[in-house]
């Protein structure tokens, strides 16, 4: 079939074509390679992404709960001067009412004038 010179031949080729491939890949570099460092930059990329939006989702949630604590304060501390403010108010009427009494006077105000009067 073939001769020694043909299976040199053959062999010479292909020896030269692994060194040219070898050139080609070390030069320009192996695309294999290359695609894979492609898929694990994009992994990466994702991945910082996703912990980014995680970041942003726990800073704003951690605003939000400042803010509600704060407005909860807030109602709170409104809530307490609303019902001292009561209580004073219905103490001023009392007393009043108590005066009135002591000088043998009855109050013939309405609730919208004591309203007015106390709202000095």
């Amino acid at each position: 079939m073939f001769g020694i010179l043909d299976d040199l031949k053959i062999v010479s080729g292909l020896a030269i074509g692994l060194v040219v491939y070898h050139l080609y890949a070390s030069l320009i570099g192996y695309p294999s390679a290359a695609r894979e460092a492609r898929e694990g930059y994009v992994l990466l990329a994702e991945k910082t992404a996703a912990q980014a939006t995680v970041a942003e989702l726990q800073r704003q949630l951690q605003a939000s709960n400042s803010a509600k604590q704060s407005l909860q304060e807030k109602i709170t501390k409104d809530t307490a001067e609303d019902v001292q403010r009561e209580k004073d108010r219905e103490a001023k009427i009392l007393e009043y009412e108590v005066r009135l009494s002591q000088a043998n006077r009855r109050c013939a105000l309405d609730r919208a004038d004591i309203d007015a009067i106390l709202h000095d």
